[in-house]
């Protein structure tokens, strides 16, 4: 944090990770509307496929645009197609849910109240709500939704990579830091090392009881005024309520568990408890004696203590994240998991880049036209026409000398 800006760079952080989250959020809604364009095209193409080879004709560019188009829906969603003896398909999900019935395509929804949440949604990074993926088998004023959003989620296709990466959550969840997905993952990493700033650090910073007898706490630190620190003295967050909600004056999880701020996220407010740097408690009282307090100048064991912390082991835990080290190599930890991830990535998208080489090339080898061979073609009927033709002048003129002679 930075005492003269009161910016904390896991504000910073955490908001990047939570925008990003709500971007992804918003791109669903785009990738379900194109997929329900396919299915309703493919229905489309379906019906004058019967149409026509019902009446003995094969529908030739028809059934071409059809696997174009369901090439097209492959690289959005998982799905498996059944051809019926009409020259219809069908598709269906992974669940068996068939996103088209030969003539018929079933629209997929968006929605931030599902029919099926008995209570508040969680809230997301953002502090908005992370959409689900339904199909609804009721009406606009009583709607009864299907939850497809786990089984496009563990699919292939770019809508699987959006959800995989914003997360999904269950709707009994009471948490963002409880949904499923790669961005949660690090914002959860992030706040898990937040709230240890606001909990143990902020207990270090205030020392040891002065009197244990008396009821409260009474910090053994001082600031170059000899004041002490509150109980939020080091690192704060920006809160309008009551902030040690048990009033034991001290900085405890329990006391971050009954706050609500905005989106559940301590991350996005947290700052420094002081804007002066002569606010600053370096100092720990050197006499024993109840009710005395001596700061010897230039004193700095709370200073050294704050610093000591550097190698001290915590244990971290957050949603499914779970840490035991130091605050710096649970920050290292975070680093590597976010570069591990972009390289997982990378790999993937190269691996999948070169299955689709290979399968393109396969299917040309069977399907695909080759023009040196259509011209290669094409020369040879020529030839054969032009000698055809010839034989049949020579024939005619054959003809003509023999029926002169008769």
């Amino acid at each position: 944090c930075d005492w003269s800006s009161d910016v904390c760079s896991s504000d910073l952080a955490f908001n990047a990770v939570a925008g990003v989250q709500n971007e992804l959020n918003k791109r669903v809604d785009l990738e379900v509307d194109s997929i329900n364009s396919m299915t309703q095209q493919l229905a489309v193409l379906n019906s004058q496929i019967g149409q026509r080879e019902a009446a003995g004709i094969t529908a030739i560019d028809e059934r071409d645009q059809r696997d174009t188009l369901l090439g097209k829906l492959a690289s959005k969603i998982s799905f498996t197609t059944l051809e019926t003896g009409n020259g219809m398909i069908n598709c269906y999900l992974s669940n068996g849910f068939p996103i088209v019935n030969q003539e018929t395509s079933r629209d997929l929804t968006v929605t931030t109240s599902p029919s099926f949440a008995t209570t508040s949604l969680p809230r997301s990074l953002s502090g908005d709500v992370l959409s689900y993926i339904t199909y609804d088998f009721g009406s606009e004023t009583a709607p009864s939704h299907l939850d497809l959003t786990q089984t496009l989620k563990n699919g292939s296709g770019s809508l699987a990579g959006l959800l995989q990466i914003r997360g999904t959550t269950d709707p009994a969840n009471t948490s963002p830091f409880e949904a499923d997905g790669e961005l949660v993952a690090v914002a959860s990493r992030i706040e898990a090392i937040t709230r240890q700033l606001l909990t143990t650090v902020n207990q270090e910073y205030r020392g040891s009881d002065e009197d244990s007898g008396t009821a409260g706490f009474q910090p053994s630190s001082g600031d170059l005024n000899g004041n002490a620190p509150g109980v939020f003295g080091l690192f704060d967050f920006d809160f309008s309520g009551v902030k040690d909600v048990d009033g034991d004056g001290i900085a405890s999880m329990s006391d971050l568990l009954n706050t609500t701020p905005p989106n559940g996220a301590f991350s996005t407010i947290l700052k420094l408890g002081f804007t002066d740097p002569a606010e600053f408690a370096a100092a720990r009282d050197h006499d024993p004696t109840i009710g005395s307090t001596v700061f010897p100048q230039g004193d700095g064991q709370n200073a050294e203590a704050i610093a000591a912390l550097r190698s001290t082991a915590f244990s971290l835990s957050l949603g499914s994240f779970s840490f035991n080290g130091t605050l710096e190599e649970a920050y290292n930890a975070t680093v590597s998991y976010v570069g591990n991830a972009k390289s997982t990535a990378q790999l993937e998208v190269d691996v999948a880049n070169a299955n689709l080489s290979s399968a393109s090339n396969k299917r040309d080898e069977f399907s695909a036209v080759s023009l040196d061979e259509e011209f290669a073609n094409l020369i040879k009927y020529q030839r054969a026409f032009q000698a055809a033709a010839r034989m049949i002048k020579t024939a005619g003129d054959l003809l003509d000398q023999i029926v002169s002679l008769i």
